[in-house]
């Protein structure tokens, strides 16, 4: 085999192809480089994904926090509503007793105002 078509890179017709030190050098720094290349684009795609993943626990907090203050204030309206219920009930039941003690009489005839007293 020849020295010069070795360090030259070319073909040897009785073996392997053989190639240069400095081929040999280059390749192996590109494999190097592809392979940090390739840890820099893992790392920057994990960095976007703790990221995305971090507004979306903050979006999904927030609005949770405000579902709860909503349900608040629907509880505070129905208990107001139902305390609101509870006295008209509570003003009817009285008036309802009231007029059978004769606080009030209704009649169906018809009579002058001092003739009704």
């Amino acid at each position: 085999m020849n020295s010069e078509a070795i360090y030259e890179g070319d073909e040897d017709t009785t073996g392997p192809r053989a190639t240069s030190y400095s081929q040999a050098t280059r390749k192996s720094q590109q494999c190097s480089l592809g392979g940090s290349r390739c840890l820099v684009l893992i790392t920057v795609s994990l960095g976007l994904i703790c990221v995305l993943l971090l507004v979306f626990i903050i979006l999904q907090h927030n609005t949770i926090t405000a579902e709860r203050d909503l349900i608040k204030s629907y509880k505070n309206t129905a208990e107001e509503l139902n305390q609101a219920i509870n006295r008209l009930q509570d003003n009817c039941t009285d008036r309802r007793t009231t007029t059978k003690r004769g606080w009030f009489f209704m009649s169906n005839e018809e009579k002058s105002w001092s003739d009704s007293r």
